[in-house]
């Protein structure tokens, strides 16, 4: 049985990656919004 902090950690860090994917697509999409200009 994990503490609260580790269960924590894990969801902050968890929460961290699934933010930094969405800024990679929005990224990636804007990119090619620019290219297609």
């Amino acid at each position: 049985m994990y503490n609260k902090e580790e269960r924590f950690k894990r969801f902050m860090y968890a929460s961290m990656m699934l933010q930094l994917e969405e800024e990679e697509k929005a990224r990636k999409a804007s990119e090619r919004a620019a290219a297609r200009r």
